[in-house]
């Protein structure tokens, strides 16, 4: 089987795994028999929502393979936290976050969102961010213990998602869901 055969086959056979249960335990069971089914394919990345249960089952059964978050997952996740109607400016700020690859980038931005929810003390940082009366530290807090801790911005943040094949390069699981 190729690379690219694998790919094909374990993103349509995982897809249709139907459950009335969406515990761990009944994900770690469907990984296992489908490892034990089809024992040289080794997936290099899983694609999910935020479903610890199933994050939990990957990890433990293709512990090699990196979990990444479904950009439209995440995307509704922080539209619950955040309405778009209501942080507008914010919501510019969130997308970039979500997008930049170059982690020096990503850094300052998350900085520049972190100082304007606290306030300025000067009025030219002030003008590096437009939208600071949208950041409140509750904002902020949500996103940090959510989002921001280093294995959970590894499975959403463009900054980790280099070195792809080609095939395994979506950020969506919306083709599967479809």
């Amino acid at each position: 089987m190729t690379e690219t055969d694998c790919f094909l086959y374990i993103g349509r056979t995982l897809a249709y795994c139907l459950s009335d249960s969406g515990s761990q335990l009944m994900f770690s069971y469907y990984l296992r028999m489908f490892r034990e089914a089809n024992p040289s394919v080794d997936p290099r990345f899983f694609l999910t929502d935020k479903d610890m249960s199933q994050i939990n089952a990957i990890e433990a059964v293709f512990s090699t393979a990196t979990v990444l978050l479904c950009w439209w997952h995440v995307i509704e996740a922080w539209k619950k936290q955040f309405p778009p109607a209501r942080h507008c400016a914010l919501w510019k700020l969130l997308y970039r976050l979500l997008y930049e690859e170059n982690q020096s980038k990503f850094d300052t931005l998350w900085t520049t969102m972190t100082e304007a929810a606290n306030g300025y003390d000067d009025d030219k940082k002030r003008g590096a961010l437009t939208c600071a009366p949208c950041i409140k530290n509750e904002g902020i807090k949500y996103l940090k213990n959510n989002w921001m801790a280093l294995v959970e911005r590894k499975r959403w943040s463009a900054v980790f998602r280099s070195g792809r094949h080609y095939l395994s390069r979506s950020n969506t699981t919306g083709l599967m869901e479809a």
